[in-house]
C-alpha cells in the first residue's frame, strides 16, 4: 500500500467500567483545560489576549492533546486554526481543496494529506479499510502533531476514523458510538459507519505492518511513541 503524497510539504517543524469512564472523563477535562479557547458549539471565540474574534470550523473538537477534528474549514475560521499552530492536516474527501484553504495551508507551512474516501452509503458504497489505515498512520504518529482531521461535514468519514482511534484507545463500543452520534446528530446516523467501527480489529503494530519504506526498528519506534501517546503507556 502506498502512502498519500503530501500536497503541501512542511519544514521539520472496555467495557463501560467505572475505571474506563473515569479515564475518558479525565482525558476530556484535560483537553478542555489545555484548549480552553475552543468552542465546540461553533460559536465565535474572543481571545482574551488580543480581543480578536475567532470562529472555529463546523463540528470542531479536541480529540486528544494536539489532535483535532472538524468539518471543512472556510476562510472565516483561518485565524482560529492559525492559533492552533497546526503541523499537519488530513482531508478525507474526493474533491480538490478549495483555493483559499490551499493558500492558507501553504502560507502556514502545513503539510496536507488528502485521502480520497467516499462515505458509507447503502447498499453499494463502503469506506475502504486500507484508506482508513492510511489515515490512521498520519493521525496516530506523534511527529505529525498538532494535526487536524476534516471531511465535508465532519460527521461521517471523520466519525468513522475517530471511532477506530477510540477502539485503539480501548474505549468501549458504548462510549465510541455515543461520541459518533453526538457529532452526527444533525446528520443521518449511518449504521454502516457504526458497523465498520465495530468490525475494526487492528492494533497499533498492524497499522504500520506493510510499510516497506520503514525499517523494522523505525516501525517499532513509531509504534512505541504512538502507544505512549494514545494509551499513556
Amino acid at each position: 500500500m502506498s502512502a498519500a503524497e503530501p500536497i503541501s510539504s512542511t519544514e521539520e517543524k472496555k467495557s463501560t467500567s467505572h475505571t474506563e469512564v473515569t479515564s475518558i472523563s479525565a482525558t476530556v477535562q484535560s483537553s478542555q483545560k489545555l484548549h480552553s479557547h475552543i468552542n465546540q458549539n461553533n460559536k465565535p471565540v474572543r481571545s482574551a489576549k488580543d480581543q480578536a474574534v475567532r470562529i472555529p470550523p463546523p463540528l470542531f473538537a479536541v480529540v486528544s492533546n494536539g489532535v483535532y477534528r472538524s468539518g471543512y474549514p472556510r476562510e472565516r475560521s483561518f485565524s482560529f486554526l492559525k492559533a492552533l499552530k497546526l503541523k499537519t492536516c488530513v482531508y478525507l474527501g474526493l474533491h480538490k481543496v478549495i483555493p483559499e484553504l490551499k493558500t492558507f495551508i501553504d502560507q502556514e507551512k502545513i503539510t496536507l494529506y488528502q485521502i480520497p474516501i467516499e462515505g458509507n452509503k447503502e447498499p453499494f458504497i463502503k469506506i475502504p479499510e486500507d484508506k482508513i489505515i492510511e489515515a490512521l498512520r498520519y493521525v496516530l504518529d506523534t511527529k505529525n502533531h498538532p494535526l487536524l482531521v476534516f471531511c465535508e461535514a465532519g460527521a461521517h468519514r471523520t466519525g468513522a476514523l475517530m471511532g477506530c482511534v477510540r477502539k485503539l484507545q480501548q474505549w468501549s463500543l458504548t462510549c465510541i458510538f455515543d461520541e459518533y452520534r453526538r457529532f452526527a446528530r444533525d446528520q443521518i446516523i449511518r449504521l454502516l459507519d457504526m458497523q465498520f467501527i465495530d468490525l475494526f480489529d487492528l492494533d497499533f503494530e498492524d497499522i504500520w505492518n506493510d510499510r516497506t519504506d520503514l525499517s523494522e526498528s523505525e516501525k517499532e519506534e513509531t509504534v512505541k511513541k504512538a502507544r505512549k501517546f494514545w494509551l499513556k503507556e
